[in-house]
């Protein structure tokens, strides 16, 4: 049977990789199979990637042995190449830390980090991107070399936001994050669009729908993933989607969605908080809250627990798909409460 995806990391030009590569620049090695075509140049302090042309699908794709960025950043230069979309994927077992600006000069585009190993941004930060995405998986290509999506192999799939500030993530028009573990620690998230997959072993990327990247079915293993943000975080978006599967979410810190409190700008921005969570359990902790111009939960054999404050400005619609557990001991308000489902929906007082 023919095969219609391969992983980009099983291709025959990696049987040469143990050929001694250039020296690093920046902490970033290019893998042998770019050699080629991805050049890392670093001059006064300051490292810029001549990115590999874009292919028929506008993709720039780019591999390396180690990726990352120190405190003095790097520059994909995106002048020549014409990329829309430019995926920078490591494949070694080498983790990566992010600890500066990564700015696109030339084109705008979508920016990938891809790494299975695990991602770190320690005030990390990016511009000249319409959107960035942080995959905590390998990159999976098409036969000809369109992306397909990502697959999170095992628990080592972990993303990891610290110390970042309102001024990080507020230049793209969205922020993708995707992982089997995800936390957000003493960090400030501020961007219009925030899309979190945690738990997923396969994400479909579909750049012609609506979040751009949806959920297909997996294999889940037996031990939970998890989906953490700190007390000292702070998320402010227009529109939140948490796609979990067999996930452990927490939330210790504020999360606003939209233009909460004003009734004027609700009228004509279309904000909400989606959440479709399967086999996974969220908790907002007693210092949490959760504010929204609206939301819509898809409880799948999932349970919500709220100790702390979820006040939602309008309609909240929930969806039970099997046993849905909600059980709320602190506050929990909407102007409008809607639960569909013709499945178990078990709730306590509140609700």
């Amino acid at each position: 049977m023919q095969t219609i995806f391969k992983l980009s990391v099983i291709s025959s030009t990696l049987l040469i990789s143990q050929f001694a590569p250039a020296a690093p620049h920046n902490g970033i090695m290019v893998n042998q199979a770019s050699a080629d075509t991805t050049r890392v140049v670093t001059q006064n302090n300051q490292t810029t990637i001549d990115i590999a042309p874009a292919n028929n699908h506008g993709i720039s794709y780019n591999s390396y042995n180690s990726f990352n960025v120190d405190k003095n950043g790097v520059t994909f230069n995106n002048q020549t190449a014409g990329a829309g979309l430019i995926i920078n994927e490591v494949v070694t077992d080498q983790r990566s830390h992010l600890n500066g600006n990564m700015h696109i000069n030339g084109q705008k585009a979508h920016l990938i980090i891809a790494n299975p190993n695990g991602i770190t941004c320690n005030n990390c930060s990016v511009s000249g991107a319409d959107q960035l995405t942080l995959a905590g998986g390998k990159i999976v290509l098409s036969q000809d070399n369109a992306l397909l999506g990502y697959h999170n192999e095992n628990h080592k799939s972990n993303i990891r936001i610290n110390n970042t500030n309102e001024n990080t993530f507020s230049s793209v028009n969205k922020l993708n994050i995707i992982a089997e573990n995800i936390t957000f620690h003493d960090s400030k998230i501020n961007t219009p669009n925030l899309t979190v997959f945690s738990g997923h072993e396969l994400v479909k990327y579909s750049p012609d729908t609506v979040r751009g990247q949806e959920a297909l079915s997996g294999t889940s293993g037996t031990k939970k993933s998890k989906l953490t943000i700190s007390q000292d975080s702070h998320i402010k978006t227009g529109n939140m989607y948490i796609s979990a599967n067999n996930t452990d979410i927490k939330n210790h810190g504020n999360i606003e969605i939209g233009p909460v409190g004003n009734a004027q700008k609700q009228r004509y921005m279309n904000s909400q908080l989606t959440m479709d969570l399967v086999n996974s359990h969220l908790t907002n902790g007693s210092k949490g809250n959760i504010r929204a111009t609206a939301a819509d939960s898809i409880l799948e054999n999932s349970e919500l627990t709220n100790n702390g404050n979820i006040q939602i400005d309008n309609q909240h619609t929930m969806h039970a798909i099997g046993h849905a557990i909600i059980n709320n001991k602190g506050n929990k308000s909407s102007d409008i409460m809607e639960i569909t489902g013709s499945d178990k929906m078990t709730s306590s007082t509140g609700i």
